[in-house]
């Protein structure tokens, strides 16, 4: 909502398209975002959202295989670690 100039999300609303992306049908971006666009998905109890104002992005998320059946714990911090920069993981 921030990035719209929103001060709610009372009134966004959400369209899908043929391949049932979300796209943001209202209100409609200012044209220097022209390109704002999210992607949200969704495993479980696991839920990811990115959004971007000028470039398609997307996302995909998996539950931890210790929150599935038979599964093992899982080690952010070892198993990600060369994944996020120094300054990204003092956001973590």
């Amino acid at each position: 909502a921030a990035v719209l100039g929103l001060r709610s999300f009372r009134s966004v609303e959400i369209g899908r398209t043929k391949g049932r992306k979300p796209f943001l049908v209202r209100p409609r971006p200012p044209e220097a975002l022209a390109n704002f666009n999210f992607n949200v998905s969704h495993e479980g109890d696991w839920v990811v959202l990115a959004s971007e104002p000028l470039c398609v992005c997307g996302v995909d998320v998996a539950a931890p295989p210790s929150s599935r059946k038979g599964g093992c714990d899982v080690d952010i911090f070892r198993d990600f670690g060369e994944q996020l920069t120094s300054r990204e993981w003092e956001y973590v």
